[in-house]
């Protein structure tokens, strides 16, 4: 049943793909004939620059973009700019025809103005061509880009020359430095993030099987203008402190938790395998449901917010880390490599009254001394009876997410201690909101699918191993 959902959703993506490929082509048709026709009745190609814009508005909403743009009170009306804008996508092209309010030409590669229709109505609006194996035809190109610039028509130019294979911004070239002080205009830095990853970008792997995905929004941001003496790697710092506070303000606008997106994972594949080690394999179903009887079983104090965890990578760890999160505690995975001294300063520092653990786990290690109440998994299992687990499972399906999951989007989820080994271990929270951020940039560039399995040797206490090699997984569904 599984493989026949997972196929007949293959099957709807393509044909979503198959859809809007039929309307690109037959409005580029449609659309670059209309501007040819009018670049000949007004030879400045202003009117083809309106049909241009009419045409990535179009788009853009056939696809089920949502363009957002900020920063447009940073321009002066009137006044003429060098654009210089990130590039992740292909779509980035329709977003700033559909955003920018003001006429301008591009600065593009020549085999784009060698596509039928499509190059004639490129050039026929005044676009200029790049020839990127020929070093002098660019120069000339750039300089021609200066004089229309000096005309009174503003330029857009990718300085990185291509799309990005990485979803990291590549080095600008130069080229806009020559346009921009031949010309004597500001330069204004541009960041266009929201499609890494679709079908429309470079991301490996992710040709008709992410059609779905291009339905998102497009985040368009400007900054203020910079001197038209600003160097290629100024104006890329720019761009990146764009990226920056966007990141800064989707993190602090995101509501999620860890434990409500796992729910959510579970409900949508219930049978999908979560976790696995050497002593067996958890469905997410399971896993969510046995924390939840796990959640009950502690028998924490209302005010013991930090609870410490000793538990290798598997699936006790991860059910004890799960649980917490449902309570709406912080779990603590220590280090016990750092000595018995530091594992208590640990808990000294961190305020932890009680520690989760498993006798088998502590021989193995040299059964360190802990201090506090220490609470074995061995001594809880007669307890995770199949019937309390098939109960919480039902209530996980029926009921909101919010009500089965105690956790904030802004309370610390996990403390990450030093080893201590230049004195005092240093603990950092991390919270609900900074692992999501963490889990969702290392969906993206270690590219991973939803029919991937993660293999992570790293222990808990590794910050890498708790926010990418567990909640990763399980907030991905993979």
């Amino acid at each position: 049943m599984h493989m026949a959902m997972k196929d007949n959703r293959r099957g709807l993506w393509r044909a979503t793909g198959l859809w809007f490929g039929f309307w690109l082509v037959l409005l580029t048709l449609v659309f670059g004939t209309i501007a040819i026709i009018y670049s000949l009745i007004e030879p400045r190609g202003r009117l083809a620059r309106q049909v241009g814009r009419v045409w990535a508005r179009l788009l853009l909403k056939l696809a089920g973009v949502r363009l957002e743009v900020v920063g447009l009170e940073n321009l002066v009306p009137g006044q003429t700019y060098v654009y210089a804008a990130s590039h992740r996508s292909q779509f980035d092209i329709f977003a700033l025809l559909a955003g920018l309010p003001e006429d301008f030409g591009w600065v593009a590669k020549k085999s784009l103005f060698q596509i039928p229709v499509f190059g004639q109505a490129l050039s026929r609006m005044g676009n200029i061509p790049v020839d990127r194996s020929n070093l002098q035809q660019a120069i000339r190109s750039l300089n021609h880009g200066a004089a229309l610039v000096r005309g009174g028509r503003s330029v857009i130019i990718f300085p990185e020359g291509k799309l990005t294979r990485s979803g990291l911004m590549d080095t600008f070239a130069r080229g806009m430095e020559r346009i921009a002080q031949r010309a004597n205009v500001p330069v204004v830095p541009a960041h266009l993030d929201g499609l890494w990853g679709t079908w429309t970008s470079h991301a490996p792997r992710r040709a008709l099987s992410w059609w779905p995905r291009l339905r998102r929004r497009i985040d368009f941001r400007l900054a203020a203008p910079l001197p038209a003496d600003t160097s290629a790697a100024a104006a890329r710092r720019a761009v990146q402190e764009l990226g920056w506070r966007l990141a800064e303000e989707r993190a602090a606008a995101d509501r999620r938790t860890l434990g409500r997106t796992v729910l959510r994972r579970a409900r949508w594949s219930p049978r999908r395998i979560a976790v696995r080690d050497a002593d067996g394999a958890l469905s997410l179903f399971a896993l969510c449901a046995t924390a939840q009887v796990l959640r009950r079983l502690l028998g924490l104090a209302e005010d013991e917010r930090h609870v410490g965890v000793l538990m290798p990578p598997g699936r006790g760890g991860t059910l004890v880390n799960l649980a917490l999160a449902f309570a709406g505690r912080t779990a603590v995975n220590l280090n016990h490599t750092a000595g018995a001294a530091q594992v208590a300063r640990m808990c000294e520092l961190a305020g932890i009254r009680t520690i989760v653990t498993a006798k088998l786990y502590r021989t193995r290690i040299g059964d360190p001394q802990l201090p506090g109440r220490c609470i074995d998994l061995e001594d809880l299992k007669p307890q995770l009876t199949k019937p309390r687990i098939l109960w919480q499972g039902i209530l996980n399906l029926l009921l909101p997410a919010c009500w089965r999951d105690a956790g904030h989007p802004g309370d610390a989820a996990t403390i990450v201690f030093s080893s201590g080994s230049t004195g005092d271990p240093k603990g950092v929270a991390l919270t609900h909101r900074n692992i999501h951020a963490n889990a969702d940039a290392a969906f993206l560039a270690l590219d991973v699918r939803r029919d991937d399995c993660l293999l992570s040797p790293l222990p808990l206490f590794h910050s890498f191993g708790v926010s990418t090699g567990m909640w990763l997984g399980l907030t991905a569904g993979i």
